[in-house]
């Protein structure tokens, strides 16, 4: 089949001839939204009740839909690439020499730069960091880690621990059913914050959600949580792959994702996390999906790829060069608000050139070394 032939339930698409460029540029995108973030609560945010700070929930919200939109993706990307002559040990091996060079190279950088700091950091912090479990722990001292966005790597490892055996079951699924089980991963999404706010103590509140720490560990931070997201994204990709019905257009995907924020900004954590985000997003990744596979208009522009490829590297820099660095040139935080425009745009250049340079020195060479598909190298990314 070629790239152009439009796919059927006859004719299912093949996902290791066809690369997926838009979803590539779109990862940028989503870094971009914690990135928002970031900068928010380090050069901007003055403190008190974030969802009452200007900008505060929208900034909040942006984050929140980036990393829904990786855990998505993830399962999607590999479903799409997925080989059936894998074993679940070369697979692991694969996705370990993706993830784990730039979190060790990054989690030395911010113990160094923590120390430096004079901040204090325990072992407990510092090895449950080191060894990705820090997402398992809701402990204060252990969330925020060393790396303050390693703990989404604790839970794409074990989205990776269970790929092998979830990608078996759901291949499984007859055609015709799997948007069933695709709207059923979605009510189930739904329903967790639900869950935890009936059975989980109310008090005592505090944090930027301004929920208790429990609630918050267990409906943002928790892998078999976040594990919804990545089975949905498996879902659609055998929907996909198989050729069902499935929405095409980019455009108004695209679009639903800003509406998508309006309607979670009348709502309050955790609901807009899962239940409001995560439909737009689901549309925007097939719709973009669909533009690869169709050669139809996308997001497939050589400068937005490269973005896309230095995206996970951008991830695991960014807040490193965000904290430490204002910290040095604005350490009261009352340079103005002309400064703090002019520092947003510093930092978000020197995190691209700082992960450009992670991904070149040390990303490519441990993928090259130990992350090719011993035969044969899938095309989709």
């Amino acid at each position: 089949m070629t790239v152009h032939e439009k796919p059927t339930p006859e004719r299912p698409v093949s996902g290791e001839r066809i690369r997926l460029d838009s979803l590539t540029a779109l990862r940028f995108a989503a870094a971009l939204l914690v990135f928002v973030l970031h900068v928010y609560v380090y050069v901007w945010y003055a403190g008190g009740d974030m969802e009452q700070a200007p900008f505060g929930a929208v900034a909040l919200r942006s984050a929140l839909a980036g990393v829904s939109f990786f855990f998505l993706l993830s399962g999607f990307v590999l479903t799409w690439s997925a080989r059936e002559d894998d074993t679940p040990r070369a697979f692991l091996r694969r996705r370990l020499a993706k993830i784990y060079p730039n979190h060790a190279v990054t989690w030395v950088v911010a113990l160094v730069l923590l120390l430096w700091a004079g901040e204090q950091v325990g072992a407990l912090r510092a090895l449950s960091t080191l060894l990705l479990v820090e997402a398992w722990i809701p402990l204060p001292q252990v969330q925020s880690g060393v790396n303050p966005v390693s703990w989404t790597l604790a839970c794409e490892l074990f989205f990776y621990l269970c790929f092998p055996y979830l990608h078996r079951l759901v291949a499984r699924i007859r055609p015709e059913r799997l948007w069933y089980w695709a709207v059923g991963c979605l009510a189930a999404i739904a329903l967790v914050p639900l869950l935890v706010m009936a059975v989980t103590p109310a008090e005592p509140k505090g944090g930027p959600f301004q929920t208790t720490l429990l609630q918050t560990w267990l409906t943002y931070n928790f892998p078999p949580v976040r594990l919804l997201e990545f089975v949905l994204g498996i879902l659609l990709a055998r929907i996909v792959i198989t050729g069902r019905w499935y929405p095409k257009r980019l455009g108004p995907a695209l679009i639903s994702v800003p509406l998508g924020y309006v309607v979670a900004l009348q709502v309050a954590f955790p609901y807009f996390v899962h239940a409001i985000l995560v439909v737009p997003l689901a549309m925007m990744v097939l719709a973009a999906a669909h533009s690869d596979i169709t050669g139809s208009p996308g997001l497939r522009r050589r400068s937005w790829i490269w973005l896309g490829d230095i995206s996970f590297a951008f991830y695991m820099t960014h807040v490193l060069v965000i904290l430490h660095l204002h910290g040095l040139l604005d350490p009261e935080r009352d340079a103005g608000v002309a400064a703090d425009v002019g520092f947003t745009a510093l930092y978000l250049v020197i995190s691209v050139l700082v992960s450009w340079l992670l991904y070149r020195a040390v990303e490519r060479p441990a993928m090259r070394r130990w992350g090719s598909a011993r035969g044969r190298r899938t095309a989709a990314r």
